[in-house]
């Protein structure tokens, strides 16, 4: 690509495929978006102009997908004396309620199996912690909503920089 804007604007059209409420993404996470996707290549096209692509290439984003390992079985394995460990930790987790199917039946399964799973590594936590469901957004919940997930934020951040 031209320019890290054309790069950014081609995969964020590809991303927004798989967005839930693309109406509500704004100029500004366009522009971080760009900031954080794309990097300059050494390479120059034919009219000597610099080339940009993705940081991260589908190859690599695939391989993360490929070998991710659930956090719940690892914690699952977790045991002192035959004792099951709680994790000393607050946990707070934000979880989008659209899920990935070719079906509202297969959507509504996966987002069952994920909720399970959630719940099974909040169970390992501290009691404090929580999941806090965001409602229709889906995996980029933070470009769909991102006003939406800074409040829930704001609530659960007890820094003074986020006091009302």
């Amino acid at each position: 690509f031209a320019t890290p804007e054309a790069a950014s604007r081609a995969y964020f059209s590809i991303l927004q495929k798989g967005m839930v409420r693309t109406d509500e993404v704004d100029d500004e996470v366009l522009a971080a978006f760009t900031a954080f996707s794309v990097k300059e290549v050494g390479d120059h096209n034919q009219d000597g102009n610099v080339q940009y692509r993705l940081k991260c290439r589908r190859k690599m984003e695939a391989a993360v997908y490929q070998n991710r390992i659930s956090i719940g079985d690892i914690l699952d394995d977790l045991t002192v004396n035959n004792n099951s460990i709680i994790i000393d930790a607050d946990v707070q987790l934000i979880f989008s309620s659209k899920r990935r199917g070719k079906d509202m039946k297969e959507q509504k399964t996966n987002f069952v199996r994920d909720w399970r799973e959630a719940e099974r590594v909040i169970s390992k936590c501290r009691r404090s912690s929580r999941i806090h469901l965001q409602e229709n957004v889906g995996h980029f919940l933070t470009m769909e909503a991102p006003n939406s997930v800074a409040d829930i934020l704001k609530k659960l951040l007890p820094s003074p920089h986020f006091k009302k």
